[in-house]
């Protein structure tokens, strides 16, 4: 079934009944190891073999990445703000501009001699200067504001930001995995994150109370949920895959990815702006292969209810 839908088109397999085998995480160790940080892993693949990998990161770049990232704060936004528009320099010099914070917002007054197309004028120029600044503070804290979802982690900044970070991981897969096609690779890759274990990161002991964790963030504390995984699948892929494309979906309560490789029959895909993406789910606990999605995936897609950047 090929369903078109404006720029996008999306290809499902025939629907049919499908065992999904559930990840099974058999064991995660980590330690020091003089000036690296090893970490140590031990999952049930998809036909029941126990799979192990091992990889060392540099002990001060695992200990910045869990620190790193961070709840987003909005009052220290405000701060920051206010600050930046004490240097703000009004068009006219007869027109003095206050900003004062408010509850998530800014009440902005004028005062001084001016035409009102003046201060429509001054009033444009002010809020465009005050979202500049909202966006080089968002920026810098590694999130961006999405004009549907709001503010979101700057989720391809992070990705491309631990590629390098998270090297070793890809080259333990790499080493596993020699031989084998580029899909069974992604496969291997999916089911290691697919088998370490879910959660909503809600709590702030297992996300800095961001509700979010870097690639290597979440190899530390071995928890993540659905866009965690799927940032880190991706920061993994292009270690393995230079030059191939790949894209993040985002559906309501869910993320997933796409990844532009050869397609095989049954695989679930996606056309976006002109490029191929066969669809995985990297969130787990289910062991779905590159190609299977969720059926609340799938509707989204269907209902054109999604947003994506591509990687």
């Amino acid at each position: 079934m090929v369903l078109l839908l404006g720029a996008l088109s999306l290809t499902t397999p025939p629907s049919f009944a499908v065992e999904i085998l559930n990840g099974k995480q058999l064991d995660f160790r980590t330690g020091y190891r003089g000036h690296t940080f090893a970490y140590h892993y031990k999952w049930l693949s998809r036909n029941g073999e126990e799979q192990t990998m091992s990889f060392e990161l540099k002990k001060h770049m695992a200990q910045t990445s869990n620190r790193e990232f961070q709840k987003f704060d909005l009052k220290e936004e405000q701060r920051y703000i206010t600050e930046v528009m004490r240097l703000y320099r009004p068009l006219s010099h007869s027109i003095k501009v206050h900003v004062t914070p408010r509850e998530r917002a800014y009440e902005i007054r004028f005062s001084g001699h001016a035409t009102q197309s003046e201060i429509d004028a001054e009033r444009r120029a002010v809020e465009d200067y005050m979202k500049k600044a909202e966006l080089k503070y968002s920026t810098e804290r590694l999130y961006t504001i999405d004009k549907r979802w709001g503010r979101l982690p700057d989720y391809m900044a992070i990705a491309n930001l631990y590629a390098p970070r998270v090297r070793p991981v890809a080259e333990a897969i790499e080493k596993n995995t020699e031989g084998m096609s580029p899909r069974q690779k992604i496969n291997y890759a999916l089911e290691f994150l697919q088998s370490i274990p879910y959660d909503t990161l809600k709590n702030r002991e297992n996300s800095n109370g961001s509700g979010y964790a870097t690639p290597v963030e979440l190899l530390s504390r071995n928890i993540a949920d659905c866009d965690s995984k799927s940032v880190a699948l991706l920061s993994i892929l292009r270690n393995m895959f230079p030059q191939t494309p790949m894209v993040m979906v985002i559906v309501p309560g869910h993320a997933f990815v796409g990844v532009a490789t050869a397609m095989q029959p049954g695989d679930v895909n996606i056309q976006l702006d002109g490029q191929n993406y066969v669809l995985a789910e990297p969130v787990g606990p289910a062991l779905q292969p590159l190609g299977e999605i969720e059926g609340r995936s799938l509707q989204s897609l269907q209902r054109k209810d999604f947003t994506y950047m591509t990687f």
